[in-house]
Parts: C-alpha cells; sequence; structure tokens
C-alpha cells in the first residue's frame, strides 16, 4: 500500500453514472448493443442472481468490495452469440470467457475513471460463477449498489457491494438515476 490517502467510494449518483458510462461504452463497442438502465436499488446484503456471473474484486488503501456482472442463460447466449457469430445452448468455455471479459472490460472502465479522480483501484482478475438461477454470496456481505439494464438480447445487471468497515453511503443514492 501506499503512502498516499485515496478518495472514498460513496454508493451515490455519481457512482451509478459511472457504472452505466462502463456498461453503455462496453456494450456498444463491442456489440452494438444500447443497455438501458432501469432504476437502481441499494440492498442490505449481496444477492445478485443470474445462470453466469462475473465478480471482481475491488481494493484500494481505503476501501475492498466487489463489483458483479450477472446474466439469465437466454441473454448472455443472444449477446455472445452476436460476438461470435455463432448459437450457444449451454454454458461452455467461450460463454465463462465470454463473461470474463466482459466483466473485465466494463471494470476497467470504471476503475479507469474513478482513479483519475483519486480513488487508486488496483488491477483485479475476475472470476465466472455458473448455475441456474445462481445467487452470488459475498462472504463479508455489505450494501449493495444493484443497477439492472435492459438490451433488445435480454436484461442483465451490475452489482456493486462495499464491505461494511469501508462504506460510504449518500442519502441520495436510492434515488433512480434520470
Amino acid at each position: 500500500m501506499s503512502d498516499k490517502q485515496h478518495s472514498t467510494l460513496e454508493l451515490n449518483e455519481s457512482l451509478v453514472k459511472e457504472i452505466n458510462f462502463g456498461v453503455h461504452s462496453t456494450f456498444t463497442s463491442m456489440f452494438g448493443l444500447k443497455p438501458a438502465p432501469e432504476k437502481h436499488f441499494l440492498e442490505q446484503e449481496c444477492a445478485p442472481k443470474g445462470d453466469v456471473s462475473g465478480i471482481v474484486g475491488l481494493t484500494q488503501d481505503r476501501v475492498e468490495g466487489a463489483l458483479i456482472v450477472s446474466f439469465p442463460q437466454t441473454t448472455i447466449f443472444t449477446i455472445l452469440g452476436k460476438m461470435y457469430k455463432k448459437e450457444f445452448t449451454e454454458i461452455d468455455k467461450s460463454v465463462k470467457a465470454g463473461v470474463g471479459e466482459l466483466t473485465n472490460i466494463i471494470f476497467g472502465v470504471v476503475k479507469t475513471n474513478l482513479n483519475k479522480n483519486g480513488f487508486g483501484f488496483k488491477m483485479a482478475i475476475p472470476n465466472v460463477i455458473i448455475g441456474d438461477q445462481h445467487t452470488v454470496a459475498i462472504t463479508n456481505p455489505g450494501t449493495t449498489l444493484v443497477i439492472p439494464f435492459q438490451t433488445e438480447s435480454g436484461t442483465f445487471s451490475v452489482s456493486l457491494t462495499l464491505y461494511p468497515e469501508n462504506m460510504a453511503t449518500d442519502a441520495n443514492s436510492t434515488k433512480a438515476a434520470s
């Protein structure tokens, strides 16, 4: 860890905008899709549900947490089918790799923009979790910001959990983004 003090991440409208930008830029550049964010909300425990999820840790000197991107099978099969130009019927290594890469790219865009504002997040490697309607359970759960997205290929969600001892929230963070 460095001696430099980094900014404290808050679950607020500014963070919602950064995540929305990361998702939008990733999906428009990779797939030509325009994901529309739906009303975001806070959960007291991290409980994203999906059939396949990418998860990447957020670490710096003052904050620890996790960014999770969760997809139903039908959504991720359609999205990756556009990229690979083939039909998917099962979660194979191409699907796992695709979800890992999507998670990594979204995280990279969000991390880069947050770091420009003094956050100092470190690089991290995503993991992929699979299983019909699984729930991602964080062992050190904190408040979670959840942003559902709608695309012409289906729905998915992005969640960001901050671990309790590192968490700061803004009272306006439960309001929907305009």
